[in-house]
């Protein structure tokens, strides 16, 4: 088979991609090479067949060096130089099409040539270009400090400050204030990151800077409270610090608002963050939080935000957290309209599991246990929060279909799991953990094999934080005790 890492990076490849690089191939300006043209253009008739014999190292030689015995070394480095070219050509295909790059490389060349006029038009039509961006965030602050920069190289070089009279209205203090806009933001996106890798994993963080920086914001405010790509940051960070609810309504209201200049890519992790802080308080025992979390995901649904960008995949732990939520709200209607709706939107190896989990979250629900486990015996167990979230309804189904043998067992193998793996974080452990306890008390109860009392278990089950708290009420008072 011919050298993977050049069929890893054309496997990527669109058509119009494809048709892009063999005029680069091509072109004499980035390859001279005429063997590497023939490499392309055989690999080119066989795209839609990649992993055939046609692709075989031996093969490929003969058909593009007929009657030439074979080389490996050669055929070696006419690989290697067309996947050089691949690399390359991704590389200008970027700069390219990304931001001011262009422009920026031609004001720099044109500075250092001392080609003022060009220089001052260059810098006008990257304003321009920067200026047409759909918001004010990240990029827009990087760009704007760049041309600025730019611009002040210029103004250095060609203004001589002889007397006051030369001194001109050209603001030099731009560049340092599109700079500090640009690392306010960048810093903050990275510890918002590190602050919520904190609450999902057992992990620990020390940012440096943070509390200087965002004292330094609320002092600032009249500065920066007309920046929402700014604010916005800023209350979710102070969210995931405090766990207070003024910052979480704040962030709600801010990315739940379509008519600000949030662009769609903060907009989404902004509402995927204030949706894992439902999910944490709802783990803590807040059944408010719940309704909060679910809201956020019809809106969601309803404006197409389930996605940071159309052409990737939805998340399976979005498409089953969406399923979950859906089931104890009893909009089970709902919930399978989204099942149904994104299912082919799902990674394709991870898209059988997430419809197959979901799915059995709606059938138990429904009260159709053997169906729910027909769904359940095919998820892939790809992950630590699958395979928790598996084993807890796993459990509910053994205990309704009344498999008290099989539901010990795994009760008992649930436990040592959450006791055991270190990725769990602290609040889901626990409340999982408490689950377990309390299933298996309400077994005994059931099965009368111990001493536990009804009133009693009713008393411990409303005082302790755990999962599925309403399905163990439910399960206790059909024993009517």
């Amino acid at each position: 088979m011919l050298r993977s890492g050049l069929l890893e990076i054309l496997r990527t490849f669109s058509l119009k991609e494809y048709r892009e690089f063999g005029e680069y191939v091509v072109s004499p300006f980035f390859n001279k090479n005429e063997a590497v043209i023939k490499l392309y253009d055989y690999i080119r008739l066989n795209f839609s067949d990649m992993n055939s014999d046609k692709l075989v190292k031996e093969m490929v030689f003969s058909e593009i060096f007929p009657n030439v015995e074979y080389n490996d070394g050669f055929m070696r480095t006419i690989m290697f130089n067309l996947t050089q070219l691949a690399e390359d050509y991704l590389a200008y295909n970027n700069y390219k099409r990304t931001g001011i790059n262009e422009q920026l490389h031609l004001i720099k060349v044109l500075n250092s040539r001392n080609l003022d006029k060009h220089v001052n038009k260059s810098i006008n039509t990257a304003t321009e270009k920067v200026n047409k961006y759909d918001h004010e965030d990240e990029s827009y602050f990087l760009d704007m400090f760049l041309i600025e920069k730019e611009k002040n190289v210029l103004y250095d070089r060609t203004k001589k400050l002889l007397n006051k009279k030369d001194i001109t209205e050209h603001d030099l203090t731009k560049e340092a204030e599109y700079l500090i806009r640009f690392f306010f933001i960048h810093i903050l996106k990275r510890y918002r990151y590190l602050l919520n890798r904190e609450t999902v994993m057992n992990m620990k963080y020390s940012p440096e800077l943070l509390d200087e920086i965002l004292d330094y914001i609320a002092k600032n405010n009249e500065k920066y409270s007309n920046l929402p790509s700014l604010t916005g940051l800023v209350s979710q960070v102070q969210l995931l610090r405090t766990e207070d609810d003024e910052h979480f309504f704040r962030c709600k209201s801010l990315y739940l608002d379509l008519d600000n200049s949030i662009g769609r890519g903060e907009r989404y992790n902004g509402l995927v963050l204030i949706s894992g802080y439902c999910t944490t308080q709802h783990y803590k025992g807040r059944t408010d939080m719940l309704k909060e979390y679910f809201e956020i995901q019809k809106f969601r649904v309803k404006h197409e935000i389930v996605k940071m960008n159309k052409n990737e995949y939805v998340t399976t732990v979005y498409y089953t957290g969406v399923i979950t939520a859906a089931v104890l709200l009893n909009e089970v209607e709902w919930g399978e309209m989204f099942i149904n709706k994104y299912k082919n939107e799902l990674h394709p190896e991870s898209r059988d599991s997430a419809y197959n989990y979901a799915m059995a979250r709606i059938r138990e629900k429904q009260k159709k246990y053997e169906e729910s486990m027909d769904y359940l015996k095919d998820v892939k167990l790809e992950n630590v929060f699958y395979k928790v979230n598996v084993k807890s309804l796993m459990s509910k189904l053994y205990y309704s279909l009344g498999h008290i043998n099989q539901l010990t067992d795994q009760l008992d193998t649930y436990r040592k799991f959450l006791k055991n793996d270190e990725l769990i974080n602290d609040d889901f452990r626990r409340v999982n953990l408490n689950y377990v306890k309390l299933l298996t008390d309400l077994v005994k109860l059931k099965e009368n094999t111990g001493r536990v009392k009804a009133d009693e278990f009713r008393k411990k089950l409303e005082e302790t934080d755990t999962i599925s708290k309403s399905w163990l009420f439910e399960k206790l008072d059909e024993l009517g005790k």
